[in-house]
């Protein structure tokens, strides 16, 4: 019974967050319900909140802690699951898409009822804030922590050990971090989708199809080796960011050593690294498991080589990255393609885990009452974990806005930031932007991506525009279907459809 609780409140909250105010069912309507009864109305958005959190809450109190039976069990929902959820809904009724958006002031349905509340309410801050920290609290009662990688097999540098934390965080399956996941798949078409070639005979004879091209905009948002946005740091030079130059030794874990590549993939943080792969970077895993420096020959790790002639170069109309770049953390470092054939190591994607949620109670609590030790006591615990100092530590010594994470706009920048770079490529981004209220800035610029017509350094090292963008005020929020419309004379169609 919990259980359909829950999915009947998660299933509303998709609806929420597509469609903003929606019709409620509190009660099945009998099968012979009149025309009358069936055309229901849109209702307010924190009506809709109230109950689905009266849902999750009823669901929460009957859920077990941990599934017991772990082989054949998991994916089930958990307490932490229904809390989880509940704290994300409730984060996102605070955000600025629902909470105090003058945009929708004249949205009333057919009776003249107005379906958002268009004063911001900062208590909607501290009831987020309250779920957050519930749903913490379940998570680390059922023994939820942080991923590190256990490694028992390899003699790793410490660099490419915590670039398996950070790709295993998202890859391996069931690991301590994730509170849900959705195990009704093997994601291997993910993998598929995302693997550079490493071999002419590779992409002679395999298929995959590495169309998941991260785009320039996405590799500027990663910070620098420092810990601060690239165009903040005072070291790092952002300027010449696109121009090229060889791979120094002290970079030999993430690019190959004397290889000349773009300044922009330099000297960045290791999420940078876990998360995105160039050309000329170092790839550990795909059959080969020596470190840098320990092994020779086919033992040494692979290197990603995207000019016209190398592996990963482009040789046809498709199957290569038209950006340059790859999602290397949607790659199971064990998967493997050789010349004839792919290996996978499946994944269980993970729709919640606790960096996401340290990260939603970090925002919570500064949009409630700022800057505090809780805040960064959260905020860093992440951080610490992608082997970077502390924000205010990072930001007094290497930005050019030292004091940028002791207010509460510097800091919701930062904390936005942290979750763009920390569930990079998780799905999480898309609605984050959206409650955000800053798709229109996002989402209106020139995809953008290295010139993969390249032969050489020269040629390939130059920025090719792909599409431009167009996201208006309208695509906050999807349309209803005109069929919908006429089934349905109380529905009213979204704004500015």
């Amino acid at each position: 019974v919990a259980e359909v609780k829950f999915l009947k409140a998660y299933y509303h909250f998709f609806l929420l967050r597509m469609y903003g105010p929606i019709p409620v069912i509190r009660e099945n309507l009998p099968i012979h319900a009149g025309i009358e009864e069936v055309q229901v109305f849109r209702e307010p958005v924190d009506e809709v909140v109230d109950y689905l959190v009266e849902l999750l809450d009823e669901a929460a109190v009957a859920l077990p802690l941990t599934i017991s039976d772990r082989i054949s069990q998991l994916g089930r929902v958990t307490r932490p699951v229904a809390l989880t959820v509940k704290a994300d809904l409730l984060v996102m009724a605070a955000s600025p898409l629902f909470n105090g958006n003058a945009t929708y002031n004249n949205f009333v349905d057919s009776r003249g009822i107005k379906l958002f509340n268009t004063v911001y309410d900062p208590e909607k801050w501290g009831r987020a804030m309250d779920a957050c920290k519930e749903a913490i609290d379940a998570s680390h009662e059922a023994s939820n922590a942080l991923y590190a990688f256990v490694n028992l097999y390899y003699d790793l540098s410490e660099e490419t050990y915590r670039l398996l934390t950070l790709r295993n965080t998202f890859a391996e399956k069931w690991n301590q971090e994730v509170i849900w996941g959705y195990s009704n798949g093997t994601f291997n078409a993910l993998q598929r989708h995302s693997l550079p070639y490493f071999t002419q005979e590779q992409m002679m004879y395999i298929i995959t199809l590495p169309d998941l091209g991260p785009s320039i905009h996405i590799a500027e948002q990663f910070y620098s080796q420092h810990g601060v946005p690239i165009s903040e740091d005072k070291s790092y030079s952002y300027e010449n960011r696109y121009n090229t130059a060889p791979a120094g030794e002290d970079q030999k874990y993430y690019i190959q050593e004397g290889f000349e590549t773009a300044l922009l993939n330099q000297y960045r943080e290791p999420r940078y690294y876990s998360s995105i792969a160039f050309d000329g970077a170092v790839w550990f895993g795909n059959g080969r498991y020596k470190d840098i420096g320990k092994g020779g020959g086919d033992e040494v790790s692979w290197v990603v080589k995207n000019k016209i002639g190398d592996p990963s170069g482009r040789a046809s109309d498709w199957r290569y990255s038209i950006t340059g770049m790859y999602a290397r953390k949607l790659v199971n470092y064990q998967t493997t393609v050789t010349n004839s054939s792919i290996t996978y190591n499946s994944m269980v994607f993970p729709i919640y885990r606790l960096a996401d949620l340290y990260l939603l109670y970090a925002e919570a609590r500064n949009e409630y009452s700022g800057p505090d030790e809780e805040v960064y006591f959260y905020l860093d615990q992440v951080r610490q974990r992608a082997g970077l100092d502390g924000v205010l530590e990072s930001w007094s010594q290497h930005s050019r806005f030292p004091t940028k994470p002791s207010t509460q706009d510097g800091l919701r920048e930062i904390i936005r930031q942290e979750r763009l770079n920390e569930l990079a490529f998780e799905g999480k981004r898309f609605w984050d932007i959206r409650r955000w209220k800053i798709a229109e800035d996002l989402l209106n610029q020139p995809v953008k991506g290295w010139n993969m017509q390249g032969t050489n350094t020269e040629e390939y090292y130059n920025l090719v525009t792909f599409g431009e963008l167009v996201f208006t005020t309208k695509d906050y929020f999807w349309p209803i279907r005109e069929y919908a419309l006429r089934q349905n004379k109380n529905l009213v169609q979204n704004p500015y459809w």
